[in-house]
C-alpha cells in the first residue's frame, strides 16, 4: 500500500469510530450524512461590510466523498451537527473544499451563531 492509501484508510477508520451524524443542506433540500469529522481551524477576521470586521470560527469538516449528497460542496451550503450550523464559505482565497484523496473531501466552513 502507498502512504496516501494508508492515510486514507486511517482517516476512514477515524470517521467510523469518531464521526458524527450530520444534516447537509443546499437551498431547500437537505440530506442526512452518516459521518463527518470536525477540524477546528481557529478564528478568522471577516469583513461584514460598512467597515465592520467580525471574528468568526473556522471549522473544516471531513467527509467521505461518496457521502456528499449533492456532489461537490458549494458556497452557502449548510451543515448541521448537534444543532450547531456551519456555513460553507470560501476563506483566504481557497476553494470551499479540497480533496484529500478520491475517497475523502475536506470542506471549509464557518460556524454560524
Amino acid at each position: 500500500m502507498s502512504l496516501d492509501a494508508d492515510v486514507t484508510a486511517m482517516i476512514a477508520d477515524v470517521l467510523d469510530e469518531h464521526g458524527v451524524p450530520c444534516i447537509y443542506a443546499r437551498a431547500s433540500s437537505s440530506s442526512a450524512v452518516n459521518l463527518c469529522l470536525l477540524r477546528p481551524q481557529g478564528p478568522v477576521l471577516f469583513e461584514a461590510g460598512n467597515g465592520m470586521v467580525i471574528e468568526i470560527e473556522r471549522v473544516d469538516i471531513i467527509f467521505r466523498t461518496s457521502d456528499l449528497p449533492y456532489g461537490d460542496p458549494i458556497a452557502d451550503d449548510h451543515i448541521t451537527i448537534n444543532s450547531v450550523k456551519y456555513l460553507i464559505k470560501q476563506i483566504s482565497g481557497e476553494k470551499v473544499f479540497r480533496r484529500l484523496s478520491p475517497q475523502l473531501t475536506r470542506v471549509h466552513t464557518v460556524q454560524v451563531h
